[in-house]
């Protein structure tokens, strides 16, 4: 099937800012927040210099945007990508392996998403991402891909096997979906409530830039010369840490699901920044299943599905 060149969604541009924001904020607090109207020669110098990187990869944001470009053409992916110096790059939808789908909080409240292919080779060239794509586009390149697949089964069946597989329904089994249990449990396999002492950390030092926290610190060094104000306190952090945990792991794995059909195998989980993936049973190359001792004390275990160039981990 032949189609007509494409662009990334024009919603690429302020995802990439969003993006170049995000890395350079702390660059961007220090030289024109922190320094507004510093009469320093060299702090005039670093605005100037950052505020020209800046523009720069704005401009090189936009016109990335431009000149990528791609096309589906006799179940090939051809790309055309390049500012200055032009690159060209085909890609067999035969030779893609896995397909994996992600929707961030950005993507969903554009009603967007991003899809990769992924080909089993090494390196950059062994993925194929649509960054920032219509849900309805990432459909149909779905669609290009599932019909490529389906035409080689179909060349390599015989003609019994093609009516048979033809008359019966493609239906999905479900394999897993998390308890609350299962959930309670992966939380503190994780330790993921231990990321909330950094973060305490991070907010007393940046407070502690802007109000003088010395009186703070002698006040509440009386009150905790009350050993029942020390059990009240600990206890208190135990269990906002324990709920920090708990709600992270549901919002990273919750709708969590594993499936199968006769042909594949689909993961999804993710709640509010959800993902997808699938792979053709045929390309998994092992299995690997692993116990920590916490793990095993808590009836759980991590599975690994190894394929050329790629691992997905489920647990």
């Amino acid at each position: 099937m032949e189609e007509h060149v494409k662009r990334l969604h024009p919603f690429k541009i302020p995802f990439e800012l969003w993006k170049l924001l995000k890395g350079n904020v702390f660059f961007i607090i220090m030289l024109y927040v922190l320094n507004f109207g510093s009469e320093k020669m060299y702090m005039k110098v670093l605005q100037i210099v950052f505020l020209v990187y800046l523009i720069w990869n704005v401009l090189s944001i936009i016109l990335k945007w431009y000149t990528y470009k791609y096309q589906i053409k006799e179940g090939t992916i051809y790309i055309t990508s390049g500012i200055i110096s032009k690159s060209y790059r085909t890609v067999p939808l035969h030779k893609v392996q896995n397909v994996q789908q992600r929707t961030t909080v950005f993507h969903k409240i554009f009603r967007l998403t991003s899809l990769t292919f992924e080909t089993g080779m090494t390196g950059d060239q062994g993925t194929l991402p649509f960054e920032v794509i219509s849900r309805k586009e990432a459909e149909r390149l779905e669609g290009e891909y599932s019909s490529k697949q389906e035409l080689q089964v179909i060349e390599l069946d015989s003609p019994e096997e093609r009516i048979a597989e033809d008359m019966e329904p493609i239906e999905k089994t479900i394999h897993f979906t998390p308890t609350k249990q299962d959930v309670l449990k992966a939380s503190f396999t994780s330790l993921s409530f231990l990321a909330l002492i950094p973060i305490v950390a991070t907010l007393y030092n940046t407070l502690d830039d802007f109000i003088n926290l010395e009186n703070a610190e002698g006040f509440f060094a009386k009150l905790l010369d009350t050993w029942w104000i020390i059990t009240i306190v600990l206890v208190g952090l135990i269990c906002i840490a324990v709920a920090f945990g708990i709600i992270s792991t549901f919002v990273k794995y919750g709708k969590y699901e594993i499936s199968s059909d006769h042909d594949r195998i689909y993961i999804k989980k993710g709640l509010l920044d959800e993902s997808a993936f699938s792979i053709q049973k045929e390309k998994v190359q092992a299995v690997e299943i692993s116990q920590s001792i916490i793990k095993r004390v808590l009836g759980l275990a991590e599975v690994k599905l190894i394929s050329a160039g790629s691992t997905v981990m489920k647990s």
